[in-house]
């Protein structure tokens, strides 16, 4: 797990270091990267944990407002330990959960630049990888196994960005995510701090 988070935090500065970069020019484009907490809403899921999500946008010249673009993250939605006992044996597992989106994104911005405080709403649509890692261990014996699969989906939200006078805006949304797996869809929220370049 400490791989992970030190692998999300190692992309995320690395979008907010090339989101530096192209902000000192003058361009079109709004470059986002936000970190926050993302959770399976499913009946037993586990309680969710860290998550990022980064893209860019470009703002349509003849709709103020209007930004279309595209976003990719990586949500780890935590984990559980189990005891179990098969023929007398006792079974420790961990299960740990994750999704990698990979996202068309929408984002109308109300109000104007001039404003404090900008509500958006924002609403795509794309691809999701879905991961679980499971190890167990039992009589000094250890195994794991990891089943991904990817499938389409849709999100839709909203937030607030705080203009400042500098390139540098700070912000938060939350989101809802509906992954169109097999049977019964997989949803989960994501709640997160944006930085806007």
């Amino acid at each position: 797990m400490a791989k992970k988070i030190a692998f999300a935090f190692l992309v995320l500065a690395f979008c907010l270091s090339m989101g530096s970069v192209a902000s000192a020019q003058d361009k079109p484009y709004i470059l986002t990267a936000g970190a926050g907490f993302a959770k399976l809403l499913e009946d037993g899921a586990p309680g969710g944990s860290f998550g990022f999500l980064a893209g860019m946008h470009y703002k349509v010249p003849s709709t103020p407002g209007l930004a279309i673009g595209a976003e990719a993250g990586y949500l780890m939605l935590g984990g559980e330990d189990e005891t179990m006992v098969f023929d007398g044996i006792p079974v420790e597992a961990s299960v740990d959960w994750s999704i990698i989106p990979v996202t068309g994104q929408v984002t109308y911005f109300m109000g104007d630049e001039a404003a404090q405080a900008m509500p958006f709403v924002t609403a795509g649509g794309g691809l999701y990888q879905l991961r679980v890692e499971v190890e167990a261990s039992a009589m000094g014996l250890s195994a794991s196994d990891t089943e991904t699969s990817s499938e389409g989906g849709i999100n839709f939200g909203g937030g607030v960005k705080m203009n400042t006078d500098s390139r540098m805006s700070f912000g938060a949304d939350a989101r809802f995510h509906l992954i169109l797996t097999e049977g019964e869809s997989t949803n989960a929220l994501t709640v997160m701090g944006r930085v806007f370049f």
